[in-house]
């Protein structure tokens, strides 16, 4: 019976219902499933379903009666009549036409397929105001047997809906027939999985499968879930509601009721009201509930994919106006529409857009439910915008439930907030009197006394002063802001099965099984423990909503579990504080609360293990007065402010643990002296004898004081967040947080006020200094993300200081940047420049032409995305394609397109043509597409015309020293400080490290070059290397001494005097048993000859020695022993030394000398680094010169993007021009665009070209054997592989991101890397410096 009503009449219809035992008169107020809500005048009546026998309303035959006396009296007597609109005032339908004089029937007396003017089905007056009781009508009725006769009446316009077709609520485009799956695209743009087995539709099975692929092809389907995800489910093709609901009734039959119900959900997401769908819905639950205990929720309705973004868009991603356009999509779609209509409101309230917040809830409050929950969100609402007439008319909603007059402390509380409201609107002596009752009914009630202290007040500053500081007297008495959200957004339902939680559907048996649960897991973990008892508040909620002493019990509970957690966690002691002073205020009982005081006062000495240790003694057994009085004695005996500002907190909270602590300090005359000495910091004059009461008074007083310093405290934040102006704002933030820094503020709500204060203050500050788009974005991003992550550890760990004061205030500035951003977004209007890149492009022998087109965005212009290029076909050019780059291009950047064509043989003769370009972008939060239009000059050049370039890279990509000078730049300076200081110096020694392939050995070629030409120096150069298999102290020295043989041959040859000299034989080295005493007797022969002689008299030997490090592998390996090294220092620290060496070696060289200090002695270190940026750019432009028209090859950006993927490491530079110069003559380019960088460095990444780990073995180690390693090639891999994820989009990775298990290990690795120039370090965060290897690791 309730759905014919629903049918045929609305919300505020007046209507008489008829049960077996009476009958009832009223306005409709509201349709439940089992029942309907009438509102008599005197009473709200609830008529159950099956109790109705039948209904009628009033015939209206009454003349008209144009006067308004005669209207009056009407209702008097009791009759309805006929009405002559005069006009329409209702925001709704002011845009219709109105007629004057027009006859309105009533709803009742319209037939079926009547057209109702719209303004008659808008209510007549507020859906709370009460009505005046309606009498029953003394003219004939129509009267309803029964509900067949209902139907039959409706039945023409159910046969006619039932014709029409359910549209389409999704698109199918993809599918794979190997794989027997494919993608649906649904009505708001989310691809959904599907399988063949998804689709009930035979003849869509066929065309799925035919050879001709048939794509984008409108469908009907219900979401559903597995294990993989969302699933598209019961796909078909639209079809007629009749259709679907013969087949509903076919799987029905077959028992497959998921299926049955699923179909019908088809109908009513477009057909809501469908009479033969929700007979067949509810028939099916039934069944279903039979069966399973339960009835699945419906996949379909819950598909709220709109809500879901804006609830993402205004939380995780702060970003108000996306929000905003989704919930208005979710509303439009009837996705979950109360919430809808309440974060709607609420978040115009948060973006400052009161007026509007005040009219989209004064069109949709008349939708929101009449109960409990929707009058206190209307309270808070209306409280936001200052509208407090509304405040109290919705308080007196709340006055009047029965509940809550029941109960004296909610009673009291809601009493107080009206008493606030009527202050607001000066109402001050009915604000007196609501505040006395509120008082006389709970003495406790603090805010209400103060808002009476406030009234008294003559001086109006002071009074102002009063009730602002009012508004925060929250500590102790009610469930916290805190506590009140922890509820709320509650959704996950620990511990109760998970089919329950998808139903949507609770009853007593879930909320005893959740208890039993509960009961079983003392021993549990506790954040497991406390998501179990939050579980339990939340069914209590639904459940026992009367029940409200029990639902702080629960609460404390949670608080208590939660505290534990973050005490095993070894977060800040401080949130433990937190939660166990809202347990403490849930829960106002000694015996209940004595165990966690314990622990509250154990965590003032902030040891987190001593804490863990007395939890542990405590559990599970019975404490006696005598040791908790104890425990709590040895833990107060401190006279440090920070305990007892804490002590006072939970005196102000909770009257037993301050009634039974007071008693007990005071017994105890040490503890009780150091409160004293508290007290008269607090500025109260007590004495040392003291009495007890007056004692117990002082701490009243103290409370009190206190309370009101915490209430001043947060009216201050409220007061900079009460701000509506970011530079308003940040002018004051710095000082006004200053003053907030008070004594008695906990250690974490200092730090994060530190925080506010300097490092979101000083990012403010910068964003709002700056002056062009790039650097206000900038710093506009960084001062996001500062606040947003303080935000969510400050909610992760909360504070109450933080969560009531901070919160607030940093979601205020979060709006407020979001709004001065956007006023710079809109005034930075991008500036696009199009243009063909490059001198000429290659005709190829198809006539086809790839046109490389660069789109450039302004200087300080906002960001272009979604950009599109095409090219206008005329008889000259022809293209059936476009290109299009989806990424943004900021301001003062640009992007590379490339499109083909095919031009006409006039113009491949004449070697040049225009081509009319269209270009269309979006602005970054626009949806509209921007076009412009230009005109540019193509020129081409034929593939013969094209001569090979010369590729000096390549010789040089296998590695080696590069011997050529024309190949080797960027070192000049560095060997010219080498050459000098061992020109300089009778004996020098000379280091050179860096990573394998930095270049080192190309170095010590000219190194020796350039020392050959002073005419100053003899040099001899070997590798260690060379003789590694060999090697020991005889073949080391005997190496040394033949190669000054064999030069000194070499020199001769070329017709120069030289000294004559004879190395010994090598068995003469290895019989010797100290063959560095040989060698030091063979140089010395060696120097005498060469004194001798007039043009080597003066000469300095040089050893150069490169691969120097190999030798530390032989000793670590035990190949070679450590007394080679003492060897070594004999012969170079000698004061007769008579000597100069270099020597090379890889990174492991500091770790060498770190073991041999004093073999080494003083030596001088040089690093050899990447090339300077300058030196970088000459090695890849100069080798393979200019264009014939004398232009550099390289165009646009594409040499800044060689340097960004190598870093300017010359061997990365040569392996990457060698392969990009056998590109250009492969394809036959004459210059070279970033798109061409891009697509080599792809090359080295993706493919069969992709270069292998050896070839980055320069950066995963320093240079030492696999098996000697100091830190494992695997670790360090692993730690940049962390990092080239998390920098993947942002450039840098934190330093927080970056883990392996050992924080220790981690911070050794990480300074290695950096040190050897493998990493970038920037205050915390960590970079990759060869993107090359960067985007290798991503793919390898």
């Amino acid at each position: 019976m309730i759905e014919a009503l629903k049918k045929r009449y609305k919300l505020g219809d007046v209507i008489t219902i008829y049960t077996d035992e009476s009958s009832f008169t009223g306005k409709i107020e509201d349709f439940d499933e089992s029942c309907i809500v009438i509102d008599t005048g005197d009473n709200i009546e609830f008529i159950a379903n099956k109790s109705i026998t039948r209904f009628s309303a009033g015939k209206f035959s009454t003349p008209v009666k144009n006067n308004e006396d005669s209207k009056e009296k009407d209702i008097e007597e009791g009759h309805v009549t006929e009405q002559i609109v005069q006009s329409i005032d209702n925001p709704d339908v002011s845009d219709l036409p109105v007629k004057e004089n027009r006859i309105i029937k009533p709803l009742t007396e319209y037939k079926v397929g009547e057209k109702i003017p719209l303004d008659l089905l808008e209510k007549v007056s507020n859906k709370k105001s009460k009505v005046q009781k309606i009498r029953t009508p003394n003219k004939p009725t129509t009267v309803f047997k029964s509900f067949e006769d209902l139907e039959q009446l409706i039945m023409p316009e159910m046969e006619e809906e039932n014709k029409k077709t359910v549209s389409a609520n999704g698109v199918i485009i993809k599918y794979f027939p190997e794989r027997t799956f494919g993608f649906i695209v649904d009505k708001f743009g989310y691809e959904i999985w599907f399988g063949l087995k998804n689709i009930l539709d035979q003849e869509l099975i066929e065309t799925l499968k035919s050879p001709s692929k048939k794509y984008n092809i409108p469908i009907l389907f219900t979401l559903s879930r597995n294990y993989k995800g969302e699933t598209a489910n019961l796909i078909q093709k639209p079809k007629t509601i009749d259709e679907i609901l013969t087949n509903s009734q076919k799987l029905f039959q077959e028992d497959r009721l998921d299926s049955a119900l699923g179909l019908i959900e088809q109908i009513l997401y477009s057909f809501p009201d469908n009479r033969k769908a929700l007979k067949l819905k509810s028939q099916y639950e039934s069944k279903l509930f039979k069966i399973k205990g339960y009835v699945p929720k419906s996949k379909f309705k819950a598909y709220d994919l709109n809500y879901q973004k804006a609830t993402r868009a205004r939380l995780v991603d702060k970003n108000f106006e996306a929000a905003l356009n989704f919930y208005w999509l979710a509303l439009k779609n009837n996705e979950k529409r109360e919430s809808c209509i309440k974060d709607i409101a609420m978040l115009y309230v948060s973006i400052g857009e009161t007026q509007k917040a005040l009219e989209f809830m004064l069109k949709y409050e008349v939708e929101l439910p009449e109960n409990i929950t929707t009058y206190n969100y209307l309270i808070n609402f209306y409280s936001s915008i200052k509208d407090f007439g509304k405040v109290i008319e919705n308080l007196d909603l709340l006055l009047q439930d029965r509940l809550i007059s029941k109960n004296a402390l909610k009673y009291s509380g809601y009493l107080s907030r009206k008493g606030f409201a009527l202050i607001q609107i000066n109402r001050l002596n009915e604000a007196k009197k609501l505040l006395e009752e509120a008082v006389s009914l709970n003495h406790d009630n603090i805010y209400a006394s103060n808002l009476l202290k406030a009234i008294d007040e003559p001086d109006k500053e002071e009074f102002g002063k009063l009730i602002s500081e009012a508004e925060f007297e929250t500590l102790g008495g009610g469930i916290s802001r805190l506590m009140i959200d922890i509820l709320e957004n509650y959704t996950e339902y620990h511990g109760v099965p998970t089919k329950f939680v998808e139903a949507g559907q609770f009853g007593q048996k879930t909320l005893k099984e959740i208890r039993k649960l509960i009961e079983g897991a003392g021993k549990a973990r506790p954040r497991e423990r406390a998501n179990y008892l939050l579980s339990e508040a939340k069914l209590m909620q639904q459940l026992e909503p009367e029940a409200e002493e029990e639902l702080r019990s629960v609460l404390a509970r949670y608080c208590n579990a939660m505290a534990l957690n973050s005490i095993y966690e070894k977060y800040s002691l401080d949130i433990a504080r937190t939660y166990y002073v809202e347990a403490f205020n849930l829960e106002d009982n000694w015996d209940s609360v004595k165990r966690q005081f314990i622990l509250f006062v154990v965590s003032l000495k902030n040891i987190h293990q001593e804490l863990l240790s007395v939890n542990t003694s405590l559990s599970g057994k019975e404490i006696s007065n005598q040791v908790i009085d104890e425990i709590i004695l040895k833990y107060l005996t401190t006279e440090r402010r920070e305990v007892w500002d804490n002590i006072l907190t939970v005196f102000i909270v909770n009257k037993s643990i301050f009634s039974s602590s007071i008693k007990l300090i005071f017994k105890c005359t040490e503890v009780k002296n150091k409160t004293i000495l508290f007290l008269r910091k607090l500025g109260f004059d007590i004495s040392s004898d003291v009495d007890f009461d007056t004692y117990t008074n002082i701490w009243n007083f103290a409370r009190e004081k206190r309370q009101r310093e915490y209430s001043k405290w947060f009216a201050s934040i409220k007061a900079i967040y009460s701000i509506n102006s970011l530079e308003i704002l940040v002018n004051q933030l710095s000082d006004s947080l200053q003053e907030a820094m008070k004594k008695w503020l906990p250690q974490l709500d200092i730090s994060r006020l530190t925080t506010i204060s300097t490092d979101i203050y000083d990012v403010l500050s910068q964003y709002l200094r700056q002056s062009g788009y790039r650097d206000k974005e900038r710093f506009y991003s960084f001062g996001k993300a500062q606040v947003n992550q303080l935000i969510l550890e400050i909610k992760e760990k909360p504070t109450r200081f933080s969560y009531e004061g901070f919160i607030p205030l940093l979601e205020k500035i979060d709006i407020l940047l979001d709004k001065s951003f956007k006023v710079v977004d809109s005034a930075s209007t991008p500036v696009v420049k199009i243009s063909i890149l490059g001198e000429a492009s290659i005709v190829a022998t198809d006539s086809s032409v790839p046109i490389k087109i660069l789109v450039e965005n302004s200087k300080e212009s906002s960001p272009i995305r979604d950009i599109s290029i095409s090219i206008q076909n005329n008889e000259n050019i022809s293209t059936c394609e476009k290109a299009e780059y989806f990424d943004s291009v900021e301001g003062g950047e640009s992007c590379e397109m490339h499109i083909k064509a095919i031009v006409s043989n006039n113009v491949i003769k004449d070697r040049a043509t225009t081509i009319e370009v269209t270009c269309s972008y979006k602005r970054r939060n626009q949806d509209e597409p921007i076009t412009i239009n230009d005109q540019l000059s193509l020129r081409l050049y034929s593939e013969e015309e094209f001569e090979v370039l010369p590729n000096p890279f390549e010789k040089l990509a296998n590695g080696g020293p590069v011997t050529d000078t024309s190949m080797f730049y960027g070192r000049n300076e560095f060997i010219e400080r080498i050459t000098q200081a061992i020109i300089q110096a009778d004996s020098k020694q000379v280091v050179i490290y860096g990573q394998k392939r930095s270049g080192k050995s190309s170095v010590l070629y000219h190194l020796k070059k350039a020392l050959e030409n002073t005419n100053k120096t003899f040099c001899i150069s070997f590798s260690l290397g060379d003789v590694y298999e060999t090697l020991s102290s005889s073949t080391f020295f005997y190496k040394i001494l033949s190669l000054i043989e064999e030069e000194l041959e070499n020199i001769s040859f070329e017709h120069k005097e030289v000294p004559v000299y004879k190395c010994p034989s090598y068995s003469e080295f290895k019989e010797n048993p100290n063959p560095a005493d040989l060698f030091r007797k063979e140089i010395r022969i060696f120097k005498r000859t060469c004194s001798l002689m007039g043009s080597w008299k003066d000469k300095k030997l040089v050893i150069m020695i490169d691969e120097f490090t190999y030798l530390f592998t032989a000793i670590k390996t035990n190949k070679v022993s450590d007394a080679i090294m003492k060897q070594w220092k004999a012969i170079t620290q000698n004061k007769d030394s008579m000597f100069s060496s270099v020597l090379v070696g890889q990174d492991v060289f500091p770790m060498f000398k770190d073991e041999f200090p004093n073999e080494f002695g003083v030596t001088q270190d040089e690093r050899l680094t990447y090339l300077s940026k300058n030196d970088a750019l000459r090695l890849i432009e100069e080798p393979i010169g200019k264009t014939k028209s004398n232009r550099n090859r390289f165009i646009g950006d594409s040499l800044d993007t060689i340097i960004e993927y190598t870093s300017c490491n010359p061997y990365y530079i040569q392996i990457f021009c060698a392969r990009l110069v056998s590109e250009m003559n492969r394809k036959k380019y004459i210059e070279i665009t970033s798109a061409d960088v891009k697509e080599i460095a792809d090359s080295f990444i993706n493919g069969g070209q992709a270069l292998t780990d050896d070839k980055f073995d320069n950066l995963l180690n320093a240079g030492e054997k696999h098996d000697i390693q100091r830190i494992p090639q695997d670790h360090s891999k692993a730690i940049l592989r962390k990092i080239a994820m998390n920098a993947m989009n942002i450039g840098f990775c934190l330093r927080e991101q970056i883990s392996i298990g050992n924080p220790e290990y981690e911070d050794e690795i990480l300074k290695d890397l950096v040190k050897r120039e493998v990493l970038e370090q920037k205050g915390d965060s960590f970079k990759i410096q060869v993107k090359l290897f960067q985007e290798w690791l991503l793919k390898h």
